[in-house]
């Protein structure tokens, strides 16, 4: 009885592991080579006594290492990126209350790196929730394995994020003092949320809220965000902006990107900016804080 049980073990390790390290980042991939060189290792050795004493009770111990190890990979992969809803309480007063606005740009751009199946995981189900074809759920774990290969032929990061950067700088230079310019992903670091609290602990009590290029769905998930992230409980004012059509972040144009990364490609060629959009978000920052009076009067 213990002889299965210890392969029983072995064999959900083995399978819980494997695609935890496909889909893993680069700095947590050690710790899974030598969990599943462990299980496995553990495993074959059994077996092999096993079949050494009786040929028949070795094939029964493979089977039911392949069995549970198989079992457990499913569970595994059908988990993987599973969304994590995070409670966030109410931000404290910050020590000093900075009379300088904030204006946070959110895109649907590529993250600057690959940090996990989380961000990928949540974007396939986006995907499917909107019926458009995505890998099956069985497979998502060799799938995150080929989008970190992606990014591994860019050392730069994706030009979306690039472009995004871009964006955030050129914008942060025409407002100089006036404002404070961050940005947020819809799939990535910082979330929306994250964003606000941080601007929020610095001081910020007043903050804009600008998307482009975004689907109206996403626009409804920023405004939940908003309000979970419990900012106006705190006194703090958060506003959004109408959604701002620039075009590199374009649903299509993101669908296309996530397509070539799904099969290992990366994303080749800059996203150029056009001067013309760059004013016109800057024209329409700076209409704002002048309609509502947030302007540093100083």
């Amino acid at each position: 009885m213990w002889n299965r049980v210890v392969l029983l073990t072995c064999g959900m390790a083995f399978g819980w592991n494997l695609a935890n390290y496909w889909a893993a980042p680069r700095s947590d991939l050690a710790r899974y080579r030598y969990r599943l060189a462990a299980s496995a290792i553990m495993g074959l050795i059994l077996a092999a006594v096993l079949a050494w004493e009786n040929l028949d009770a070795g094939i029964v111990a493979l089977t039911i290492l392949l069995g549970s190890g198989l079992v457990a990979y499913a569970g595994s992969a059908r988990q993987l990126g599973k969304p994590v809803e995070r409670n966030y309480k109410q931000p404290d007063p910050p020590l000093h209350r900075s009379q300088l606005p904030a204006v946070i740009l959110v895109v649907d751009a590529e993250p600057d790196r690959y940090q996990g199946p989380l961000v990928w995981g949540g974007r396939m189900r986006a995907e499917q929730a909107l019926g458009r074809p995505t890998p099956h759920w069985f497979i998502r774990p060799y799938i995150c394995y080929r989008i970190k290969q992606a990014y591994e032929k860019m050392p730069d990061g994706p030009p979306s994020y690039r472009a995004l950067s871009e964006l955030t700088e050129r914008l942060q230079e025409r407002l100089g003092g006036r404002a404070v310019i961050r940005q947020a992903l819809v799939w990535g670091t910082p979330p929306l949320a994250d964003a606000l609290h941080g601007l929020a602990a610095l001081g910020h009590g007043r903050m804009l809220i600008l998307p482009v290029d975004l689907e109206p769905e996403r626009v409804l998930d920023l405004c939940q965000a908003i309000v979970q992230s419990r900012l106006r409980e705190g006194g703090i004012d958060a506003c959004m902006l109408p959604d701002y059509s620039a075009g590199p972040w374009y649903a299509e144009a993101v669908s296309t990107r996530f397509d070539e990364l799904l099969h290992g490609g990366p994303l080749d060629g800059p996203l150029e900016l056009e001067t013309t959009h760059i004013d016109a978000i800057y024209s329409m920052i700076d209409e704002r804080l002048e309609q509502t009076h947030i302007l540093d009067p100083t």
